[in-house]
């Protein structure tokens, strides 16, 4: 390797982290991994002499760019330690590997598939369960129905009243106390769900049948949210949409662009900062890019 880095017309390279001579006995362990970089070059830059220089960095980021197949590395030896910056004319991070398209026009238009937010799809808001709708009135107790959406039933046996009974028997929540003095703990296992906690369930089904399982409870809201997204009944979206207002996108906030075209920044604004601007403040911010 070293050979072929001496045919190519280079004279340095860096063995993990250390530079040599190519003509120095470099020794490398057969037996480990080694990083080896050929130094395309090295540049002092004097300042009030930067100009002078550009057709030099030009002519080595285009040789070491062929050289690395579109990445480079630039150390800066002027801090201590010295720092290497990454660089990269593909569209993908050379550490974690992710990948984006090739920025267009349309990556900007929250109207196109290819720029618009896939959470609200280019909407910029989206429906959310209201839990002032789910529970509208906190002086009622669980036992007394004070969880609207899963009180349609008049069932006590019902498969949603079960479930509600088993998880709070499950984290000690009262069933029988006003919601408002359920501690905000409590309100939160019943509204988002117990994580990876089990409850045992035991239900009477349509037929009149026993049935009991155990399962992880994932609160109102989740169960809400997933029956939403899954059914394919337009009773049933409306009957949840009752419960649900629109708000801010969680993903984009209200911008409507995906996250690849709102991390696209010009002057350390991206496109909907700049769009969120006034006539005279979109002025003032072209003018101090032109310098």
């Amino acid at each position: 390797m070293f050979e072929d880095v001496r045919k190519a017309g280079f004279v340095r390279v860096r063995v993990d982290g250390v530079i040599y001579d190519v003509d120095e006995e470099i020794e490398l362990d057969r037996y480990k991994m080694h990083t080896i970089e050929a130094v395309v070059d090295r540049l002092i830059v004097r300042r009030g002499a930067e100009d002078s220089n550009v057709a030099r960095v030009t002519d080595s980021v285009e040789t070491a760019l062929r050289l690395g197949d579109g990445v480079i590395i630039v150390q800066n030896v002027s801090v201590e330690p010295p720092k290497d910056l990454l660089f990269s004319e593909h569209f993908a991070c050379v550490h974690c590997g992710i990948s984006f398209a090739e920025l267009e026009p349309r990556s900007f238009s929250f109207n196109s598939p290819h720029g618009a937010c896939p959470v609200c799809q280019g909407l910029g808001v989206r429906m959310e369960i209201d839990p002032e709708l789910v529970i509208p009135n906190p002086d009622l107790s669980l036992a007394e129905g004070a969880i609207q959406p899963w009180n349609f039933s008049g069932r006590d046996d019902g498969y949603y009243t079960q479930l509600l009974r088993a998880a709070a028997e499950r984290f000690h929540i009262p069933m029988d106390v006003p919601v408002r003095e359920l501690t905000a703990q409590q309100l939160d296992v019943i509204l988002y769900g117990s994580g990876t906690e089990r409850v045992h369930v035991a239900y009477r089904n349509r037929e009149g049948r026993r049935r009991s399982y155990e399962t992880t409870f994932e609160g109102v809201i989740p169960n809400l949210r997933r029956r939403y997204e899954e059914t394919t009944s337009d009773y049933v979206r409306s009957k949840i949409e009752e419960y649900m207002v629109y708000s801010p996108c969680p993903a984009c906030g209200g911008r409507r662009l995906k996250p690849e075209s709102l991390a696209v920044t010009v002057g350390g604004k991206n496109i909907a900062e700049v769009t969120e601007m006034s006539v005279s403040q979109a002025l003032r911010w072209v003018q101090e890019l032109r310098g």
